[in-house]
């Protein structure tokens, strides 16, 4: 049976914040069972770099997820670590890892997102060129709101209009290189033939090829949709999906050269104002967790990941 170990962080002991997420888990890991794939989880914390093997591993045993000493070398590393960091590329280069780094470099850099993106983004510059520009100052409107480069979970966005930013500018003094300046665009309303309330739309690809798409929803008092956020979600079947959202999808496909062996999902926001939908963010590490409503598309895409990795063997 071939070794597909999940990438993930663990030191002393391990558990799932939500039992969805465990129940998902031990799901997935039945699935690529049946595909003659073994799936646990590593971290680079148990990671002999002489014998080039891990010494602990987290596996699944009557339900419940324990970590378990041996010695063991995956024959693929399927990195879900949110922090993009090139030393997993470069400590682990004896092993296939996935998503590819050029994906991950890509989606991980809001400003380099931006910049192979622009016709499907709001207008973004880095902080450090707002501050010293004043052309390009002139070219944002009024309404203007600040995020780190790197991912972020939602944390540490904030709204400006451009006079109020440049008057906290000392506030900012070592912080240019972290934040980005992007131009305000009202998410807060909704596609009219999906829901009746603020969302995203998640589109889902393996091998670039569609898989399966999600509305997420914020609570009614917040506007992140994560599940952690008391968010919700719920798929959307394929006649539904606009028909514009897959143009741009194509398009952004042939727009970042890519390779095709990787695993990603982007996330669009609607504004109504302009009837335009926006790319807010690619995900190289979209959720492996579905609410009991989405049984079918959970069994798609998973057996979709199996075949993938066996396609990568």
């Amino acid at each position: 049976m071939k070794k597909i170990w999940i990438l993930v962080n663990f030191n002393k002991d391990f558990w799932f914040a939500w039992d969805i997420y465990k129940q998902s888990s031990i799901y997935l890991k039945q699935v690529f069972k049946e595909f003659w794939l073994e799936l646990v989880r590593v971290t680079d914390a148990f990671f002999d770099n002489e014998k080039r093997v891990f010494t602990k591993y987290v596996d699944e045993i009557n339900w419940e997820f324990q970590i378990i000493d041996g010695e063991y070398k995956p024959d693929i590393l399927w990195k879900r670590i949110n922090n993009w960091n090139e030393y997993y590329y470069d400590n682990f280069h004896d092993f296939k890892i996935f998503p590819t780094s050029r994906i991950i470099t890509i989606a991980s850099d809001k400003f380099e997102t931006y910049m192979f993106l622009k016709d499907f983004q709001p207008k973004t510059a880095l902080m450090e060129h707002f501050f010293k520009e004043p052309q390009l100052q002139n070219d944002f409107p009024d309404k203007i709101l600040i995020k780190p480069i790197r991912s972020s979970s939602g944390k540490w966005i904030e709204f400006f209009t451009k006079q109020q930013l440049l008057d906290q500018k000392a506030r900012f003094d070592w912080l240019y290189q972290l934040f980005i300046v992007q131009e305000f665009k009202d998410f807060s309303q909704w596609y009219d033939w999906i829901t009746d309330w603020i969302h995203d739309l998640r589109m889902v690809f393996v091998w670039w090829e569609f898989i399966y798409s999600i509305i997420r929803e914020p609570a009614k008092w917040n506007f992140k949709s994560n599940i952690w956020s008391w968010g919700s979600q719920f798929s959307l079947d394929y006649d539904k999906i606009p028909k514009e959202v897959f143009q741009i999808t194509d398009e952004i496909k042939s727009k970042l050269l890519v390779s095709s062996n990787d695993i990603c999902s982007f996330d669009f926001a609607y504004c109504k104002d302009e009837n335009k939908w926006y790319l807010l963010e690619i995900n190289f590490s979209p959720g492996i967790w579905f609410p009991e409503t989405d049984k079918n598309w959970q069994q798609i895409y998973y057996e979709s990941l199996a075949k993938f990795f066996l396609k990568n063997l």
